[in-house]
């Protein structure tokens, strides 16, 4: 019994740590939503033109849910100019949008119409339209670590 005591303590100084190690803990505002910073413009229209697109994964793969929606909003006022779904397939048509810079973001819409981020996912790269009739972007999502201070903050 003493051995069995003695091996129980032993593991507990090795494993309370790495539980520690692998968990997110917040003290304080350390993981406020009022501290993550503006999300600068990712998507850059040269003339107005038709845009439409598939959201991947930065492996390529779609990285679609069946709640999956995209915005594209005024970096500066926060403004959503336009709201798609994405279908299975990953796919969205955004019609045609005005000539300028624009925060291009990723969601997915809960029932109660809220916005949650995808989850693992950082908002798309950096994306450029300067096509005359149409222009399809490939809006790659890197994937991230968990327990992220941002991942359940609103997406921006």
């Amino acid at each position: 019994m003493r051995n069995l005591a003695r091996l129980f303590l032993v593991a507990s100084v090795f494993w309370f740590p790495m539980s520690l190690w692998s968990q997110l803990i917040c003290l304080g505002d350390a993981c406020s939503c009022k501290n993550e910073k503006d999300a600068p413009p990712n998507l850059l229209i040269a003339k107005p033109v038709r845009v439409q697109g598939v959201l991947l994964d930065d492996v390529g793969a779609v990285f679609a849910y069946e709640d999956t929606i995209v915005q594209v909003r005024n970096p500066k006022t926060k403004r959503v100019l336009i709201s798609v779904s994405v279908d299975a397939k990953g796919q969205f048509v955004l019609g045609t949008v005005p000539a300028g810079e624009y925060r291009f973001i990723a969601a997915r819409k809960k029932k109660d119409g809220t916005l949650v981020r995808q989850p693992l996912m950082d908002q798309p790269k950096p994306m450029s339209c300067s096509s005359d009739s149409a222009c399809w972007i490939e809006a790659i999502q890197h994937q991230h670590g968990t327990d992220m201070p941002f991942e359940f903050c609103p997406p921006k």
